[in-house]
Order: C-alpha cells, then sequence, then structure tokens
C-alpha cells in the first residue's frame, strides 16, 4: 500500500519550506524579525484565511483574503463586538461550510429555484 507516513512527512516539510522562504524574505524586506510581528491576532488572521478559503481548492482562498483585508472595515461600525463577530465567522463556516467560499457559493446555487435563467438546450 501507500506509506501514509512518508507523505505526512513529507507534506511537513513541504510546509516548513514554505515557511523559512517567507520568513527570510520578510526579514529582507522588513530588515529585522521580531516576536511581536506576529503576535496571536495576526496568527489568526492568516488562519482564517484559509478556513475561509475552505477545503479543496485554492481558488477560493484568493477570494477569501481580500475579504479577511476588507472585512475589518466593514465591520468597523460594530465597535466592540467586531473580534466577537470574528469569532462566530472563524466557528460557523467550517462547521456548516467546508468548502468555504466556494462551498457557499455551490450551496446556494443548489437551493436557487430552477426557474432561473439557464442555457437553452437546443442552443439559440
Amino acid at each position: 500500500g501507500i506509506d501514509v507516513t512518508k507523505y505526512k512527512v513529507q507534506a511537513f516539510m513541504l510546509c516548513g519550506v514554505y515557511a523559512a522562504v517567507s520568513g527570510g524574505l520578510y526579514v529582507y524586506f522588513m530588515g529585522s524579525a521580531s516576536p511581536d510581528a506576529f503576535n496571536l491576532l495576526v496568527s489568526f488572521k492568516i488562519l482564517m484565511v484559509a478556513i475561509l478559503g475552505g477545503l479543496g481548492t485554492i481558488y477560493s482562498v484568493f477570494l477569501s483574503a481580500p475579504l479577511m483585508k476588507f472585512l475589518p472595515d466593514m465591520l468597523a461600525g460594530f465597535g466592540d463586538y467586531k473580534p466577537i463577530i470574528f469569532g462566530l465567522i472563524f466557528i460557523i463556516v467550517p462547521m456548516y461550510f467546508a468548502g468555504g467560499i466556494t462551498g457557499i457559493v455551490t450551496t446556494i446555487r443548489r437551493k436557487l429555484p430552477k426557474f432561473m435563467p439557464t442555457r437553452s438546450r437546443r442552443g439559440y
């Protein structure tokens, strides 16, 4: 069969390479590294981009990154409730929409009525 442990170790090593390269690039462009640069809130935001992106597709991560960039601005009117809303998104999306943003779109498209405009079957 397939050596699962071997592939898990290889995936872990690949993730380590990506982390090392990105850390090196960060230090190169910023000039220094500090533990304050990646506090817990920044780590959660990076994790939320991956969770909102969902499982199975890489394209939805490219949609979730701009969403996470502009979501704090959209929630600015909620004041002190903003972390609670982030937490609810962080909990609800993986529980009910494992596909992330693309999963939400797919679910909505399936639930739309059949009378929505579609292509003609005859070709005209």
